[in-house]
């Protein structure tokens, strides 16, 4: 992630079992300093082990998971929750398998949620890519739009105001919001990814 103005970037050494806080269960190990490159913040947290899992509250809209990936990574199930980390959704099986190193890689976005508190929650499963030689499953961070923001965003459409959405992210924010509310918006896409401007797109 990068800091962008409406984005919250939650680091995976923030633990703790409150909001944007990383809640860590099981087996996993902690890397703050001397870690592989790249990282965001330089720290990663990584497990291989059975019941190892981790979730996070927010609030907002959407949120995106990112991870060291290389080719000793394995497979992990990630599921969008309440704000208790029940009723989950129906587990996405993510894989952290690249075959060459790539730290604070974007991994795993959720769909469009309603606006309100929610969580993620990121499982071992032991699965892996065969190419890959182990199965281990890392966080290095989560990124998502906080609620207040599209509150805020949303006044201002009330209002008629400019918008100027930066991030990838807050761009989609912005768009589903504009869609709710039945605001035409002007778009910038120099910079964007090819999977951004298929989003936008549609």
């Amino acid at each position: 992630p990068v800091a962008h103005a409406g984005v919250t970037s939650v680091d995976d050494g923030v633990q703790g079992s409150g909001p944007n806080q990383f809640n860590y269960t099981g087996t996993w190990t902690h890397c703050s300093s001397g870690c592989q490159s790249g990282l965001y913040n330089n720290t990663q947290s990584w497990t291989n082990s059975s019941g190892g899992s981790v979730s996070l509250v927010f609030t907002g809209t959407q949120i995106q998971l990112y991870g060291l990936t290389n080719n000793g990574s394995g497979k992990g199930n990630v599921q969008i929750c309440d704000q208790n980390v029940a009723n989950c959704s129906t587990a996405t099986s993510v894989d952290w398998y690249t075959a060459t190193e790539i730290g604070n890689n974007l991994i795993y976005t959720s769909p469009t949620l309603s606006s309100g508190t929610h969580s993620i929650l990121i499982s071992w499963t032991g699965t892996k890519n065969a190419s890959s030689s182990a199965a281990y499953v890392n966080v290095d961070a989560c990124e998502g739009d906080g609620a207040d923001d599209a509150n805020l965003l949303a006044a201002d459409l009330d209002h008629d105001r400019r918008l100027d959405p930066v991030a990838e992210l807050g761009l989609r924010i912005c768009l589903h919001i504009c869609a709710e509310h039945r605001k035409a918006m002007v778009i910038g896409t120099t910079g964007h990814s090819d999977e951004g401007k298929s989003q936008i797109s549609s």
